[in-house]
């Protein structure tokens, strides 16, 4: 009733205003007839117009590298997938030719005890490669030695090595057997593999390839059943203390026996096709690197 009052009145005065000749009147009864309605007329409350609520921040989440899709021969992959979470990050030393052979030292002093002595070629005709730790001191450069207990570390001469890197990866995976190439960090190949035994497990580790061997144009003349091709890594088995009377290095080789492949067959090599292991080793260098996940 007071609204209809209000508005009633209000009215009343702007008829009026129109004969008057001063407007002033009109004007003041009109802001105090629109404040009474304000007043007495209200609707619910509504959001500030004053108050501008933010917009919700979308916080993107991390990104996860997929694993890669398991297929059953070494086929190029066009898949995106990026180098895993695990991948070793170290880079590796090459023994400069001009030295016939590599002292590794406790410390970072050549007054220190010497660990190891090593051939340079060697272990065979390539040139001599040491896994680096990324560490250096006082014109040293720490490496990992090639012998048991796997991860021994030394120290060599920074003048007596030229430390590189590499983009090249093999992951091997123990549960899915299956070696992957990543080359930039990208899948570039997969293909199936063989493992050890039980007894002779093929141990989970991070290593580079110290040696690569081609039958048809290597030097060196190894036996039959290791297929057309070999990655020697600078790592070992963990059971076995030696292996026809040499260090028990771990190798990613070929085979006579593709009917076994996919399974627990071997001392602790990863055993692989010879027409896979061909394909990766168009893309695998010295000093490539390997990791072994369960």
């Amino acid at each position: 009733m007071r609204c209809l009052q209000v508005r009633f009145s209000r009215r009343v005065v702007i008829r009026r205003g129109l004969h008057c000749s001063k407007g002033l009147h009109l004007l003041v009864f009109m802001v105090v007839a629109m404040i009474l309605l304000g007043s007495s007329c209200s609707r619910p409350e509504g959001p500030s117009l004053s108050m501008v609520e933010p917009e919700p921040v979308i916080t993107a989440g991390p990104t996860v590298a997929p694993s890669p899709d398991a297929v059953q021969q070494a086929t190029p992959q066009g898949s995106s997938d990026s180098t895993p979470e695990e991948t070793p990050t170290e880079g590796f030393a090459t023994a400069i030719e001009a030295i016939d052979q590599i002292t590794i030292f406790s410390s970072p002093s050549e007054e220190s005890s010497q660990l190891k002595v090593l051939s340079n070629p060697g272990p065979f005709s390539g040139p001599r490669i040491l896994e680096t730790t990324g560490q250096s001191d006082n014109g040293f450069i720490e490496v990992v030695i090639p012998v048991l207990p796997n991860k021994s570390i030394g120290w060599v001469m920074a003048e007596n090595v030229a430390v590189s890197s590499t983009d090249q990866l093999i992951v091997v995976d123990l549960s899915d057997r299956e070696a992957t190439l990543f080359v930039d960090g990208v899948v570039t190949l997969s293909a199936p593999v063989a493992i050890g035994t039980d007894e002779t497990p093929t141990p989970v580790l991070e290593a580079i390839i110290d040696v690569v061997w081609d039958r048809k144009t290597s030097e060196e003349n190894f036996g039959a059943f290791y297929g057309s091709h070999l990655f020697g890594l600078n790592q070992h088995s963990e059971v076995l203390q030696s292996f026809d009377g040499k260090r028990p290095a771990i190798a990613i080789h070929g085979t006579t026996q593709p009917e076994l492949i996919g399974l627990k067959v071997s001392n602790g090599c990863i055993r692989m096709r010879n027409e896979d292991i061909a394909a990766f080793a168009e893309y695998v260098t010295l000093g490539t690197r390997v990791l072994i996940i369960d």
